[in-house]
């Protein structure tokens, strides 16, 4: 199994079909479902805004960059208020990965173990992509096709359009999430180092500069419609300002913690011994720069560890900030399997042995797929339907609806414009960043009356609600993810300033509850739009 092996092209329909079939059993039962869950349900809904040509960062708040929220809105265009269409383009996205990846592996470890490879990360996959509407997934192919260019460079010199597609792809990478760029850091890295090692400071000028015009038209591009609406300190504030707080919550223990729990994660179908494996193997071979066939197993081993300290910054383990990793995975398992094959010597042997290795995985993934559409089908139950079904029903697609601290579910799910900047992410932080968003977000509501009011019934500890009196003689601690601000055990003021206190005063002399049901989300109504009937009845 050399560079020089040949398949023919019905086999590699045979091996892509069955690549996609697998990653299609996975995801095709819950795909929607899974869209409309967490963060994902928050980027579906400001996409919808977007679309009621409403602006990010300015009428509904999150703190992610902006291309996650663009995307979401381009894929409603094309299937009409359907989560299924940013479903669909993930689909794509991962697709677009998968051309990218055996591009980089073919031509440099021949193509049983490039087929070996992409099988492999078609099951470590759905171990951490939990849902399709994420940063990191739209992230993979830029990702790849980043690491495919620096490979080619690497190999046989810079092409002149190098630069400028690396600039576009750093943007694009920096705009669904900073972390996401490890890969052009890599980049920076090498071609500064050839450069300055061949003497070209000149070439080295113009790459740099070429890299960086590039980046900035991206960036502008990105940034375009919120810059043009006066909206840039907003997305300044919310992108980096929050995220700066948010990477530095975590104690240093915990950014540990989370490198552990990406390797267990990446354990599955053996990711993570491949992975060590391949290390130790690259590492005992004494690889040189100098040699153009060692430099391709030393880049794929820089990214794996600049990924996985760049998902270890926030000091979470949330499951989809391990996604990053699957290209260099996938790059060092083809090596793997490559070097497994040069020191096994007979073909016969070689091949025996990959097959089997392939016949455990597709084992594995066909049962593993049957056990999680079982479980999609069995235990999925929209708790919250009934509320969408109820507020449905009794609006018009001029009134508004403001959902208190998050659901971007139940907005999108109704279609409606809701009159909302606040998210519970604002309060995850610190007392402060509560009573700025919470107060910005009360004086829209009373300025825009909003037709109704979806609340969540809080849990002890959180931040108060409208509707119901807090007791304020005492700091409230905020517990998210299992870890308690200090900053807010600290302090000693209540949540709600007098301001705070008096908007959600107003608004409960405005509206009386219309609807609750067992998914913790209670509805409000404004009186003077109530029709006709008893008053204040719940169903």
């Amino acid at each position: 199994m050399t560079t020089s092996s040949r398949i023919g092209p019905w086999r590699i329909l045979i091996v892509a079909a069955l690549l996609l079939l697998l990653f299609f059993m996975r995801w095709a039962p819950h795909g929607s479902l899974s869209a409309l869950a967490a963060d994902s349900s928050i980027n579906l809904y400001i996409g919808q805004q977007i679309n009621n040509g409403l602006t990010p960062y300015a009428d509904a708040w999150e703190d992610k960059p902006p291309l996650i929220f663009w995307l979401n809105a381009f894929a409603l265009r094309f299937t009409p208020g359907s989560a299924r269409g940013i479903v669909c383009l993930a689909y794509v996205f991962v697709l677009a990965f998968f051309i990218a990846a055996w591009a980089a592996l073919r031509p440099r470890v021949g193509t049983y173990p490039t087929m070996f490879a992409l099988l492999l990360v078609v099951n470590l996959l759905p171990e951490v992509m939990l849902g399709p509407n994420v940063t990191e997934v739209f992230s993979l192919p830029f990702q790849a096709i980043s690491f495919l260019l620096l490979c080619r460079e690497a190999e046989d010199g810079s092409q002149p359009y190098y630069p400028a597609l690396q600039g576009l792809l750093a943007a694009a990478l920096f705009q669904l999430r900073a972390n996401n760029t490890a890969v052009i850091g890599l980049y920076i890295i090498v071609s500064l180092f050839e450069h300055i090692r061949h003497r070209e400071i000149r070439r080295l000028v113009v790459s740099l500069a070429v890299f960086v015009a590039a980046f900035a038209v991206g960036n502008a591009a990105v940034l375009w419609t919120i810059i043009e609406r006066g909206c840039f300190r907003q997305y300044w504030d919310a992108v980096f300002r929050f995220g700066g707080q948010y990477s530095t919550m975590r104690p240093a223990i915990m950014h540990v913690y989370a490198v552990s729990v990406g390797l267990l994660k990446l354990s599955r179908f053996g990711g993570s011994l491949i992975a060590g494996a391949t290390v130790a193997a690259v590492v005992a071979a004494r690889p040189s720069w100098t040699n153009v066939r060692d430099r391709f197993a030393m880049l794929a081993l820089a990214l794996f560890v600049l990924e996985v300290a760049g998902s270890a910054v926030s000091g979470r383990a949330f499951e989809h900030y391990f996604i990053m990793w699957l290209l260099p995975a996938t790059m060092m398992a083809g090596l793997f399997t490559q070097k497994c094959s040069d020191a096994i010597g007979l073909r016969t042997f070689a091949v025996a042995s990959f097959c089997g290795a392939c016949a455990i995985l597709l084992a594995g993934s066909v049962l593993d797929s049957g056990r999680e559409i079982g479980e999609a089908v069995v235990k999925f139950n929209d708790r919250q339907a009934n509320v969408v079904q109820y507020v449905r029903q009794r609006i018009t697609p001029a009134d508004r609806v403001f959902a208190w601290n998050g659901f971007g579910d139940l907005p999108f799910r109704l279609g409606t414009r809701p009159a909302t900047r606040f998210f519970h992410a604002a309060a995850m932080l610190n007392v402060q960043a509560y009573r700025a968003q919470a107060t910005e977000a009360l004086r829209d509501v009373l300025r825009l009356r909003p037709k109704f009011i979806l609340e969540y019934q809080s849990a002890p500890g959180s931040p108060p609600g409208i509707f119901a009196v807090p007791d304020d003689s005492a700091p409230k601690p905020w517990d998210f993810g299992g870890l308690r601000d200090p900053a807010i055990l600290a302090a000693s003021d209540p949540w709600d300033t007098a301001e705070l206190k008096e908007l959600k005063s107003r608004l409960r002399e405005h509206y009386e509850l219309a609807y609750s049901d067992g998914s913790g989300v209670r509805v409000f109504e404004l009186k003077q739009m109530r029709g006709v009937g008893p008053e204040g009845a719940v169903n």
